[in-house]
């Protein structure tokens, strides 16, 4: 069994971190434009700390995510699909924790 697992998170950290970055700081500025009006420095300085953020949220969640990929390696039949599914679940779960968390922080328009 020569599969690389481990390329699972690999490229959904490098999705999240290129293509995630850019639709979440899209969500949430049209969001924040829309709802609070636009305060353009403050926008500023919050889109360029989440350049730096969610790229380094979406490598720490692909490297949690590695352990189970390991497992995905176990020749248990039942084992392979459910470690692939938490190896894809962990993933993803520290960008889409962030993407939440910053569209909540801003609240719906009132």
């Amino acid at each position: 069994m020569t599969e690389p697992y481990w390329g699972v998170p690999v490229v959904i950290a490098a999705l999240c971190a290129t293509v995630g970055t850019m639709l979440e700081t899209r969500l949430v500025v049209v969001m924040h434009a829309t709802c609070l009006g636009d305060d353009g420095f403050a926008g500023g300085i919050w889109v360029l700390s989440r350049f730096a953020l969610f790229p380094s949220i979406s490598v720490a969640s692909a490297a949690f995510a590695l352990p189970f990929a390991q497992l995905a390696r176990l020749p248990w039949g039942w084992a392979r699909p459910v470690a692939l599914a938490l190896t894809v679940a962990v993933s993803f779960a520290g960008p889409m924790v962030l993407t939440l968390h910053d569209l909540a922080d801003f609240g719906a328009c009132a």
